[in-house]
């Protein structure tokens, strides 16, 4: 990916270490969303809509969050959500990233 002629040992090193860093820092991220996806699990009414009155704006926002985060490998999603998220992508029509998960 790069012409090695360009670079010192010391620019690839800390570019190493960078990267190394990034994966660090990724792995803390993905700690902090799991723990707010359960809170979350709590939260939610029913697996069928967040407040107990039913369908609401509430739905629209989480669902757009929640279905962004399904590109995330290694996201675990409790019961509920996962069968919030299922069922209100199967309601509208709009598929989840799972399948493309890196």
């Amino acid at each position: 990916w790069m012409d090695d002629s360009k670079f010192t040992a010391v620019q690839r090193y800390a570019k190493v270490k960078e990267l190394l860093e990034d994966k660090k820092k990724q792995r803390q991220l993905l700690g902090e969303i799991n723990r707010a996806v359960q809170e979350l699990d709590a939260i939610l009414a029913s697996p069928y809509h967040a407040a107990a009155s039913g369908l609401s704006y509430d739905d629209v926002q989480i669902f757009a969050v929640l279905r962004l985060l399904t590109i995330i490998k290694g996201l675990q999603l409790p019961t509920k959500v996962q069968d919030y998220l299922e069922y209100l992508a199967a309601k509208t029509d709009i598929p989840l990233y799972t399948s493309m998960a890196t």
